[in-house]
């Protein structure tokens, strides 16, 4: 779903917030000389594209996605699969060393359902990282049309439906707009 061009627009934005996360990963390898991750509704690609292989195994990572999509697992060495809602996980409180989400809890539902996924976040591990975008940013992040967010909800559904935005194709109806 997202671009991982190591000079798209994105990538500024994404390498900087990931160099807050690399520091926090090797203070606690530092600690523990290994890391239990859980991503909550996110990919493989994303740790892969963003962090590497080398540092991944490096830090001793294990990472455990929670996603409500089937993924296929590949560097089963460092990741596992559990397909599961991210709002009510089967661990045990305080489980993991960090609880990871990367512009997830913005799409589990309404209201309630965003405070049982933040819940969630603060249950798994004494650490957590819950990026979403920013709405005073002037670029919607998955459409990449500028200030889409602000825009009213008949016009959003209107360039859906006639145009492939970003990380969309055209929308067949309203519904799926």
């Amino acid at each position: 779903f997202y671009n991982y061009e190591k000079k798209s627009f994105f990538s500024s934005f994404r390498s900087n917030r990931s160099i807050l996360i690399k520091q926090f990963l090797l203070k606690v390898y530092k600690s523990k000389k290994s890391i239990k991750i859980v991503d909550l509704g996110g990919s493989e690609d994303y740790w892969i594209n963003i962090f590497g292989i080398k540092f991944l195994k490096k830090i001793n990572a294990k990472i455990t996605i929670i996603n409500i999509d089937n993924l296929k697992i590949k560097k089963t060495e460092i990741f596992d699969f559990l397909k599961q809602d991210a709002c009510n996980s089967t661990f045990d409180d305080s489980y993991f060393d960090l609880a990871f989400s990367n512009s997830v809890i913005e799409h589990v539902g309404n209201f309630k359902k965003q405070i049982l996924f933040a819940n969630e976040h603060l249950r798994l591990a004494k650490f957590y990282y819950c990026q979403t975008p920013n709405k005073s940013f002037f670029m919607d992040p998955h459409t990449f049309v500028p200030y889409f967010f602000y825009l009213n909800k008949n016009i959003q559904i209107f360039l859906l439906k006639n145009f492939s935005l970003g990380n969309y194709q055209k929308a067949k109806n309203n519904k799926e707009a």
